[in-house]
């Protein structure tokens, strides 16, 4: 009697461990879904809507953007540690500066993916100091899966100057404090000033996670069969016995 209490028990919290393993995985599914559906139906915008509110950043990003200013490729970050295909690299931060009636103000634009020995591949940073539109989407700076500790820049170090994971603040303080808006601009592909550009905004496409509420599901049903064929030999062979 007690190992069937004991067997009953387990099966029980296996059998809410894998549910709630399942309903996580479909919640996920739907937060892509509703990720995928912000990216593929936003609006077009000035780049001005980077420069408002921060509290309004939510519901604008990914919005798609526009607007004529001035690359500064004198001074550009090199954001590490960024895999495509397999291949770790960088991705490329330049600063744009755009004309308000009150003067200048700074974003940084995403010119899109170099591999690590860029240099080795004749990959040219530089770009011609001339005003010129840009077309991309507001994004966020990323942030790794996992926080950690990463070596301090060196803010003597010369541009392009690499750096790990930064907050706007950190960017803005490698770029001698240059004030940023909570957005970068990411450059549509093709445009002329990116390298390898365009993006999907999930990595993890919801069909991945409703694969794997359906393995957590097929294993509670699993354990709730197990249990019952189980219990019900149990009770066949303590009725005969008796």
């Amino acid at each position: 009697m007690r190992n069937a209490i004991l067997l009953s028990l387990l099966a029980a919290i296996a059998i809410a461990g894998f549910t709630r393993l399942a309903l996580w995985q479909l919640d996920r599914a739907e937060e892509k879904r509703a990720i995928i559906a912000a990216y593929e139906d936003a609006a077009e915008h000035p780049l001005e809507i980077a420069f408002g509110d921060p509290s309004d950043a939510g519901g604008l990003r990914y919005a798609r953007v526009s607007g004529t200013g001035l690359l500064d490729s004198s001074r550009q970050l090199l954001l590490d540690n960024m895999v495509v295909d397999g291949v770790v690299g960088y991705r490329v931060l330049t600063p744009f500066m755009v004309w308000f009636e009150d003067g200048p103000r700074w974003i940084l634009v995403d010119r899109g993916w170099i591999p690590h020995d860029w240099e080795a591949q004749g990959v040219t940073l530089g770009l011609l100091g001339m005003p010129r539109t840009i077309h991309g989407r507001l994004d966020t700076l990323p942030r790794p899966a996992v926080e950690m500790s990463y070596p301090e820049p060196d803010p003597t170090a010369p541009y392009p100057r690499v750096v790990s994971f930064p907050t706007t603040a950190d960017a803005a303080a490698e770029l001698d404090g240059m004030p940023l808006p909570w957005a970068l601009v990411r450059l549509d592909e093709g445009e002329p000033a990116c390298f390898r550009c365009g993006f999907h905004p999930v990595s993890f496409p919801p069909e991945r996670h409703l694969g794997y509420a359906l393995q957590w599901a097929a294993l509670a049903l699993t354990v709730l069969l197990a249990w019952v064929v189980l219990g019900y030999r149990t009770w066949r062979r303590a009725r005969d016995g008796g």
